[in-house]
């Protein structure tokens, strides 16, 4: 991503985080999209409503100078980004832990089958329309008994 560095500052945590900004093209399932509801039946109008580009907003900071941040938003920041936002999704740091006494250990999977990102994107598509479908196209409760 290319950022654009700002002077505007916050405290997350202990640590003094800067601003940066960046745009990126939205392609394929975009997270940062997730909240959306069509807005018909008409699949055409939702394809030209969908956002082309995405506006980032990170808070990293110098502090832990290390270019790292959440899912894909890392590199060309001279700091940990501590917060990110992009659309309506909004990743936060809740707790940092430098240099652990106990080390975590990754397990590479034993089933499953790997797939390319295109194959992902489509996976994920195909469940939130799934998803969508089962709540009858709305964000509420449809079955009796529940909290509305």
């Amino acid at each position: 991503m290319k950022w654009e560095l700002g002077s505007e500052t916050k405290t997350i945590g202990q640590y003094t985080c800067f601003k940066a900004t960046a745009v990126k093209e939205a392609s394929g399932f975009d997270f940062s999209n997730f909240g959306r509801r069509p807005s018909g039946d008409d699949d055409k109008k939702d394809e030209e409503e969908k956002p082309k580009e995405v506006v980032v907003t990170a808070w990293y900071t110098p502090q832990i100078p290390v270019n790292q941040g959440p899912d894909t938003y890392w590199g060309g920041l001279p700091g940990l980004i501590l917060e990110v936002s992009a659309g309506k999704t909004t990743i936060l740091c809740s707790k940092i832990v430098l240099n652990p006494s106990e080390k975590d250990e990754m397990k590479v999977p034993s089933k499953g089958k790997e797939v390319t990102q295109a194959e992902y994107d489509a996976i994920v598509k195909k469940k939130m329309e799934e998803m969508q479908a089962m709540r009858g196209g709305r964000g509420g409760n449809r079955g009796g008994g529940g909290r509305r």
